[in-house]
């Protein structure tokens, strides 16, 4: 509610603070709200992303083929017309069928599919698609007969237009008939030159207008996406041919990649693509409890009684007390301490709940609920239909009560056994390994844990093993869960955690997890090992996992182990099966039946369900798409193309700069410190094991002064954070200063406003930096990805060695470009000219790279760079009265030489930026294209249908007979129910005339802004380029 636009239609600012914000980040459950969609709805995007998109569902109702949509749908839906770009994440695109796949693809693409069945086929083509491109690359392996088969599929395939282009070869079909058609007219029909002709004037030049732009459009859609003589390019004999040379097998591969219309919208990366280096192993160790005869005995009778109980409730519905049969189940196998709390609280409850219901059978209970007295019996008549009713209850709850005593004597004769025990082999278990764990060094373990109860016996057992203990659970406010994990990042041996750990917190700085307790969901186990299973994650990692022997736990997870391979790698995959796996544990582990008949059958449940998630994974297994996904080989070429990439370094220098030696006005506007705290030994030896680095270094605090929070938008005082991205993805919990952090995007967009600072000053060069490149016979330009060797020619080192001489003075003019076509491309770069106008293409090359200027450029005087902030014409005067009338005039010259330089430089990078830019241009027009014969054939197909209804009530509206019927009708019942009939017939013929109107009305628009829009984006097809010179300098030497 405190969100509004800003005057930049690009940012929102928040009415409460004053703040602006360039994007807004929502949780789906809060968007989805009819309110908030709505607001959400109506403004008009530069991008929507939605993480976890599977939520995006709606389901196909069975028999009518409608759709029903969930909210977040809705939302997707409504937002996907409102934004340039739309981005959907999930790593379970498929939950149970491929019509979640059909449904995202909508969102994307609406105009691809007309129905789920247009989908299906088109989607059981992509196997023939990936088959004939494998065979392509496997060519010297196939027979002849099998090339000859390869061939036959491949023509049939090619001589059809690609489903990508479907629509725009319908819109140009359309119009090739519509031309067709005219000239055809234009023959056979002979008119007279006479005031006819002149009537249809108008119409004809309509017509003109028409004819000019469907042969303009015709002539476009042929030279950039469509191959009219597909049919003949494509035959038997001219596939066969291609495919001898392996030149014509890639360019065959490159035509059946466009058939495959998933790998247009969707890009599927698998982990093994993303990370480059080998996975960590997962090491599990499944540690078998062996109960004693007094423990074992006792577990057998709790569980019979609770499987029994359970049962009973299931099949009476009492949901509320299997529910609470299945946590005494689950706390049985925790720890006598946490079963013990749980069934004191029950015997409680049991025992609250059998004294009040004692109350109901009391006759006194009746007269206190009646409000009667004794000697009230004008009112005890009103008692005996009354008391029938309660007579019937109190039957009910008097077997209530005694199923309830029952009970409370087996759960008192189960609390006084285990009291009894004087033994705990699942904890000794526990203290044997963690024992080994820290011998002989220590090391970090995450023990988890569902019951509180249980963290807090485990936590005062551990102690005693003189181990650093830390907790982490829900009921700890948010400051004690950060304290918590700090605490055991930096001192703690051992964190105890329940679920809770479970979920949004990253413990890489960990390798080994104790399940003391496993959850019936295999999902909640993936979560917990996701904790240390992440990016930074250095070492394999090690898991254990208590089961008791003998039990059906034990063999049930037995199973998911085998079957699904917990444990061992990543389940989500299966995610949508096993997501509902746990009442079907609930189901076994609390069955009465026979143990052997329990397992089997869950074996056999668990069998189809992997099968099922097997058989939807198996959908999106696909050659194409996996040569598309994520390649390292292919991200690794475009690094080493780039021709820079900043630094933590550069960020880093940057800052310094701006804090350091920047005064505005005389003044500092801040302050940037080295953190400077007393760690501990222990913290600093952890520190320097786990990142070779003192635990206080390359921490910085940064305190910004009041005057450069009103210059800009930053809302904080003092920001602590790093610099560098290792160590920021171990320091969670401080700010990562890089691209994209509000202090690094404030401070450079001030520095780039032009009220900041000089467009025209005087530069100081390092004598003693430049002499040391002089010095070289070859200086390396560039970055690690990308750097090549560069040489001062001889001029250029001859004006150099002048220049640290003191002889002469060099500019500096600073160009800014822009190339606009469908994309925009932003360029800045120095030209350092001497004053002869030469220019210094190596040491220009030189100082573009952020971090070679800054070491370049000298410390004034007094050690800071002076900056004002005010009216740039004022600033520049100051800077023009500073230099001769001799240098004036040779800034002339000079601003024209630098721009023909930079203007030459441009010119080499301009045809790559043209290839893009048509590149652009194509997927732009085969877009709007598709939308516009889409939605042409969406209106075209609602006027046919309300057309028709119209013409069917058009013979069901009554006739002036009829009316006259009614008014005459004595009935009034009839009367009415006739009157009411035609009404609506009326009201209805009235209402589709309208709504038609409009679709014929949105039809007509939409004819009409097609040619604009053509017209539009063939404009911006061919580049244009502006440049300016944005800062210019004199340098002298230091």
């Amino acid at each position: 509610k405190n969100l509004d636009r800003c005057e930049h239609p690009s940012e929102f600012y928040r009415i409460d603070t004053g703040l602006t914000y360039p994007f807004i980040i929502t949780s789906l459950q809060f968007a989805r709200s009819a309110k908030n969609r709505k607001y959400l709805t109506s403004i008009y995007w530069d991008y929507v992303i939605f993480d976890e998109a599977h939520h995006l569902r709606r389901y196909m109702s069975s028999g009518t083929g409608n759709y029903r949509e969930t909210l977040a749908y809705t939302l997707g839906k409504e937002l996907s017309k409102k934004t340039n770009s739309l981005l959907l994440l999930t790593a379970t695109p498929i939950q149970l069928h491929s019509f979640d796949l059909f449904s995202l693809l909508q969102l994307i693409r609406p105009d691809l599919f007309l129905s789920f069945e247009d989908f299906e086929f088109e989607r059981k083509r992509l196997p023939l698609i990936n088959m004939l491109i494998v065979d392509l690359h496997r060519f010297y392996d196939l027979n002849q007969f099998q090339r000859r088969n390869m061939v036959n599929l491949i023509e049939s395939v090619l001589t059809t237009p690609p489903l990508i282009n479907k629509a725009v070869h319908q819109f140009y079909e359309g119009i090739s008939f519509e031309e067709t058609m005219r000239d055809k007219s234009d023959k056979e029909l002979k008119e007279d030159n006479d005031s006819k002709l002149e009537g249809k004037s108008d119409d004809k030049s309509d017509d003109k207008l028409d004819r000019q732009f469907n042969r303009h459009a015709k002539d476009l859609i042929s030279e950039t996406i469509i191959e009219p003589n597909r049919i003949k390019l494509y035959n038997y004999s001219a596939i066969e041919k291609a495919i001898q040379t392996l030149k014509g097998r890639e360019l065959i591969i490159k035509k059946l990649q466009k058939y495959h219309f998933l790998s247009h919208f969707m890009v599927r990366n698998r982990k093994r693509h993303v990370y480059k280096d080998k996975f960590n192993e997962r090491i599990v160790e499944n540690v078998q409890v062996q109960l004693t005869k007094d423990e074992e005995t006792l577990y057998k009778s709790i569980r019979l009684y609770l499987a029994k109980t359970y049962n009973e409730a299931m099949s009476s519905k009492n949901n509320a007390l299997g529910f609470v049969m299945v946590i005494l189940q689950k706390l049985a196998t925790s720890s006598p301490p946490a079963l013990i709390s749980s069934l004191e609280k029950r015997i409680k409850k049991i025992k609250q709940y059998i004294e009040e219901k004692g109350w109901d059978l009391k006759p006194e209970s009746v007269l206190q609920e009646m409000n009667l007295e004794e000697d009230d019996w004008d009112d005890w008549i009103e008692l005996g239909s009354y008391a029938i009713d309660r007579i019937e209850q109190a039957d009910k709850i008097k077997k209530e009560i005694e199923q309830n005593i029952k009970q409370l004597q087996v759960l008192k004769d189960f609390l006084k056994q285990l009291k009894q025990l004087h033994e705990d082999s699942k904890l000794d278990k526990l203290k044997e390994i963690v024992t080994d764990i820290n011998t002989p060094h220590p090391q970090k373990v995450i023990i988890f844990t569902q019951f509180v109860k249980t963290l807090h016996y485990l936590e005062e057992e551990l102690s005693k093993l003189n181990l650093d203990i830390s907790v982490f659970h829900g009921s700890l406010t948010k400051e004690d869960k950060g304290k918590a994990v700090e605490y055991f990042k930096n001192y703690g041996d051992v964190l105890i955690s329940t679920e809770a750990g479970g979920e949004g917190r990253n413990f890489q700085f960990c390798n080994i997890i104790i399940n003391y307790d496993l959850p019936w969901n295999p999902m909640k186990l993936e979560q917990r090992i996701g904790r240390i299973d992440r990016i930074g994650q250095k070492k394999d990692i090690y898991i254990y996992n208590f089961t008791t022997l003998g039990t059906i736990e034990s063999r049930i997870f037995e199973m998911l182990t085998k079957r699904i391979k917990l444990f061992k790698e990543s389940v989500g995959n299966l995610e949508p099966i096993l997501r509902n796996i746990g009442k079907s544990i609930n189901k076994a582990i609390l069955s009465d039946d026979n143990i052997v008949k329990t397992i089997e059958e869950f074996s056999d449940s668990l069998e189809s369900n992997t099968e099922k998630a097997e058989e939807i994974g198996n959908q999106l297994d696909d050659f194409v798409l996996d040569k598309k996904s994520f390649q390292h080989y292919k991200v690794d070429q475009i690094l080493d193309n780039r021709p820079y990439t900043l630094k933590d370094q550069d960020i880093f220098t940057f800052f310094n700069a701006f804090f350091n030696k920047l005064k505005i006005d005389g003044n500092s506007l801040g302050k940037i410190d080295r953190k400077t705290t007393r760690q501990t030994k222990k913290e600093n030896m952890r520190s320097i094991e786990q990142t070779g680095k003192r635990a206080d270094e390359d921490i910085f605090i940064i305190r910004l002064d009041d005057k450069l929070r009103r210059y800009t938008n930053l809302g904080q005082t003092e920001y602590e954070g790093v610099f560098n991205l290792e160590l920021a993805k171990k320091e969670e919990n401080l700010d990562f200063f890089a691209l994209g952090h509000p202090l690094v995007n404030e401070l450079s967009e001030l520095c780039r406003d032009e009220t900041f600072g000089n467009s025209s000053s005087i530069l100081h060069l390092n004598s003693v930096h430049l002499g040391k490149l002089l010095d070289k016979d070859s200086i390396s330009i560039g970055t690690e990805n990308y750097h090549k060797e560069m040489k001062f020619n001889k001029r250029e080192r001859h004006l150099l060695s002048e220049f640290l001489k003191g002889n002469g003075i060099m500019w500096m003019l600073v160009f800014e470009s822009e190339f606009n076509g469908i994309f925009t491309e932003k360029n800045i770069r120095p030209v350092i000219v001497s004053e002869d106008g030469y220019i210094l293409e190596t040491l220009s090359e030189y100082l573009k790279y952020p971090r070679n200027m800054i070491q370049a450029v000298a410390n004034i005087k007094n050690g800071q760079y002076n900056a004002k902030i005010g009216n740039p014409k004022e600033k520049t005067n100051e800077f023009y009265e500073q230099i001769s009338k001799i240098q004036k005039k040779q800034l002339k010259s000079i601003i024209k030489r630098g721009q023909i330089f930079y203007k030459k430089r441009l010119q080499i990078e301009r045809p790559k930026l043209e290839k893009y830019n048509e590149i652009m241009f194509k997927n732009e027009l085969r877009r709007k294209l598709s939308l516009y014969q889409f939605k042409k054939a969406y209106i075209t197909d609602k006027i046919e249908i309300y057309e028709d209804r119209i013409n069917y009530l058009e013979t069901k509206r009554p006739s002036k007979r009829q009316w006259l019927l009614v008014e005459r009708t004595t009935d009034k019942q009839r009367k009415k129910r006739l009157t009411d009939r035609y009404n609506r017939i009326i009201k209805e013929i009235r209402s589709l005339h309208l709504e038609t109107d409009e679709l014929k009305k949105q039809l007509d628009e939409l004819e009409f802004d097609l040619p604009e829009d053509i017209k539009r984006l063939e404009f911006y097809r061919k580049l244009s380029k502006r440049v300016w010179l944005s800062q210019i300098a004199l340098i002298l030497i230091d």
